[in-house]
């Protein structure tokens, strides 16, 4: 049977919306795969600028970042310290998803700051909106930080502390891991890894001042905290215990967090708080890509070769 003109238009003018539709679409994700590798691309070409390093003491250097800030290190650090001073950068695919998430108004703690790469980093984004907190047990790095922190004009953002995060107020050894500055801890089983993995004989400690998490928040008056860095080499799980308060007041968190399952007391329970906490759990492979983790058995998997994973935790879904 002969269509009638009339149908015959419809169903043309309808062909032709969906092929114009799918078309359009087809434009759309092509030009969003570009963009991204085109980001991607853009990364790591910086990530290949090499830091130019002075000497500015006698174990003390300057460097530059693949951001074109500057960074002071110690010479002495064989952890950190050459990859900041020889690439400018330091964990690629973490400083990826961790540069991703921060906007001009976050309030970013970084637990764990070491020469303080990450606060540092988080300078380029965070203006007089938000602000940027370094947290480090060890006082050994405090100059260093100060000093990148005023090279930077990071003066009106910038928190630094010299304490460590825990369970409960009190105080702990922290062992110091000979030249491998960014592997000390509050940990003895993180300790006893990291002696055997480096072969570390020359170790000492030093009694630290220890604070919960949300106890710090409470003396600085932080209502919320947008993006939170934990990388306390296996202490972790004691320092997610002192900061309950603070994730139920912080809405909009961002967790990342190192972690290894061997120095936990029990790692599949830590896990289940976190997801409980937050709902999204994703861990970061060495591309800087997101995997999305849904038991404590994928997790472990993930850990495995390497005996951690950082991993960042949301409250809602991430999009890139």
């Amino acid at each position: 049977m002969q269509k009638s003109p009339k149908f015959r238009g419809l169903a043309g003018r309808t062909k032709r919306t969906l092929t114009r539709s799918y078309t359009q679409t087809q434009i759309i994700n092509t030009l969003d795969d570009h963009t991204q590798k085109i980001n991607e691309a853009l990364f790591f070409i910086h990530r290949l600028k090499n830091g130019l390093t002075v000497r500015t003491g006698e174990f003390e250097a300057l460097t530059a970042l693949f951001t074109g800030q500057k960074m002071y290190v110690d010479t002495r650090d064989i952890s950190v310290a050459p990859h900041l001073m020889l690439d400018g950068i330091w964990e690629p695919e973490i400083t990826k998803v961790y540069r991703s998430l921060i906007k001009r108004d976050s309030i970013v703690i970084d637990v764990g700051a070491n020469f303080g790469y990450f606060g540092i980093v988080a300078g380029t984004t965070v203006e007089h909106e938000g602000g940027v907190y370094f947290i480090e047990a060890n006082n050994t790095f405090m100059p260093y930080i100060r000093k990148s922190v005023a090279v930077n004009g990071m003066e009106d953002i910038a928190t630094i502390s010299n304490i460590g995060i825990g369970d409960k107020d009190s105080s702990l050894e922290l062992q110091l891991m000979g030249d491998y500055w960014g592997s000390s801890s509050f940990s003895d089983s993180q300790v006893t890894g990291s002696r055997e993995r480096f072969d570390i004989s020359d170790t000492r400690s030093k009694t630290v001042k220890v604070t919960t998490l949300d106890s710090y928040c409470l003396r600085y008056k932080i209502d919320h905290i947008d993006i939170l860095k934990v990388d306390i080499e296996g202490f972790e799980e004691a320092a997610y215990s002192g900061m309950k308060r603070i994730i139920k007041q912080s809405p909009n968190m961002k967790l990342l967090l190192e972690f290894t399952p061997a120095s936990y007391k029990n790692p599949e329970k830590f896990y289940n708080k976190i997801i409980k906490d937050f709902k999204f759990v994703y861990a970061i492979n060495q591309a800087g890509e997101l995997k999305s983790i849904s038991t404590y058995n994928q997790l472990a998997a993930i850990t495995e070769e390497h005996g951690w994973s950082m991993i960042l935790a949301m409250k809602t879904p991430f999009v890139a």
